[in-house]
């Protein structure tokens, strides 16, 4: 009777002994998950919202608009490239001309640290665009159509907005590229940029205008046939609202100015700009790399007189 009181006894132990296994084994799961839970986010952990305090502002460079993006500090984020980024993350959104906003991407992921900009530019194909290279933003950018844009910073996770400003913008429209002169409207001592123009010769400008075009010019006295096409060679004086530019360097001007080259439309000044990222033109003959430009087109390219290199 007394042995078989402490077997059970030691049955009771061995079950009991189980048990805590089983609960320690339990317990033990229970706690990793938790630790695994609170890293993902999985059981309602929330990280906590990115944060950072960002300054913009628009810039301007071979007559084509686009935004410089100050990370002024708090936390590093990723930005979103074509491929999701990781880490704490950050979007940027554009809204502009009356179109819904759209998110900014580049061409690969971008680590944004306090004291580092970005610059965004957009694209007739692709829209709104990311680059660490100002000069890529001044190259690639077409420009802002509305008179202003609505920038705004967010945490895609979260969905809460870090950021938020309104920037004034120039808009599309065609702009005289530097260095022009309008005949009708110049000052005295802008005319003086022509060609063989000097105050004397500005003020009988001013006095006789409004001018219907270049050529009008024949009728200011001292103005003869000879001075007159030395005017319109250099290519600088114009009349209207949206003037040819004296010339446009394919290797450095923006996408809106190369359109303006016959023959060259929003497409080809698209590939001109992604060819010359890999090697620039030699001489405007090199414009046949270029789809639809055979020797024809080329021919009048060079006969219109605008494209340099």
């Amino acid at each position: 009777m007394q042995r078989k009181k402490h077997e059970a006894t030691r049955s009771e132990d061995a079950v009991a002994n189980v048990i805590g296994v089983i609960l320690m084994v339990g317990l033990t799961a229970v706690a990793a998950f938790i630790v695994l839970a609170s890293l993902t986010g999985s059981i309602g952990l929330v990280q906590k919202p990115s944060f950072i305090v960002a300054d913009a502002a628009v810039l301007e460079d071979t007559n084509t608009e686009y935004i410089a993006v100050q990370h002024q500090g708090g936390d590093t984020v990723s930005l979103y490239g074509t491929d999701r980024a990781s880490g704490r993350l950050a979007e940027i959104t554009l809204a502009y001309g009356g179109a819904a906003p759209a998110r900014a991407i580049a061409d690969t992921p971008l680590t944004w640290r306090a004291g580092e900009s970005v610059y965004l530019y957009t694209t007739i194909t692709d829209g709104p665009r990311i680059t660490r290279d100002s000069a890529r933003a001044a190259a690639l950018g077409v420009g802002f159509d509305g008179n202003t844009v609505d920038l705004v910073i967010s945490d895609p996770v979260s969905e809460v907005i870090i950021a938020m400003m309104t920037l004034p913008v120039q808009g599309r429209e065609a702009r005289p590229g530097p260095g022009m002169v309008n005949i009708n409207t110049a000052s005295e001592k802008e005319l003086q940029l022509i060609k063989n123009v000097g105050p004397v010769i500005a003020g009988r400008i001013i006095g006789d205008r409004p001018f219907a075009s270049v050529d009008d010019l024949i009728r200011v006295t001292g103005i003869g046939e000879t001075t007159l096409q030395q005017i319109k060679a250099q290519g600088i004086a114009y009349v209207g609202d949206t003037p040819q530019p004296a010339w446009v360097n394919i290797n450095r001007a923006s996408f809106a100015d190369l359109t303006l080259i016959r023959h060259i439309n929003e497409a080809r000044a698209q590939q001109i700009i992604e060819l010359r990222q890999e090697s620039p033109f030699a001489s405007v003959d090199d414009l046949t790399r270029i789809d639809g430009i055979g020797p024809g087109r080329l021919q009048d390219i060079k006969n219109l007189g605008i494209a340099i290199v």
